[in-house]
């Protein structure tokens, strides 16, 4: 395999144990993908498991705007154009029930 091919799918794979075990044993990017998104599910149905039903507008909104921020130069997070963006309410037990409010 070719340096940047093994470096593509570095990249795509990540970091994630399960990703990485998952790809070493059978090389499917498509299955990584959908392994990735059941992690990040499992993230945001935490919300609804350990904080307050009223702070969690505020974590899916803050969590939304992680990789806008992260795509910045300087890589600072900052919380003030958190409020002006629509708010991603998750459905406490389903994340998968999404709605946006403004």
């Amino acid at each position: 395999m070719h340096i940047i091919d093994m470096l593509c799918h570095y990249y795509f794979v990540g970091g994630m144990p399960e990703c990485v075990e998952y790809f070493a044993k059978t090389r499917n990017v498509k299955e990584i993908r959908k392994i990735q998104e059941e992690i990040i599910k499992s993230y945001i149905a935490d919300f609804t498991k350990h904080a307050p039903a009223t702070e969690i507008p505020k974590l899916t909104q803050i969590w939304d705007s992680i990789p806008k921020h992260l795509a910045r130069e300087n890589k600072k997070f900052v919380f003030q154009p958190l409020e002006k963006e629509p708010v991603r309410q998750v459905s406490a037990g389903n994340p998968d029930e999404q709605r946006f409010t403004d």
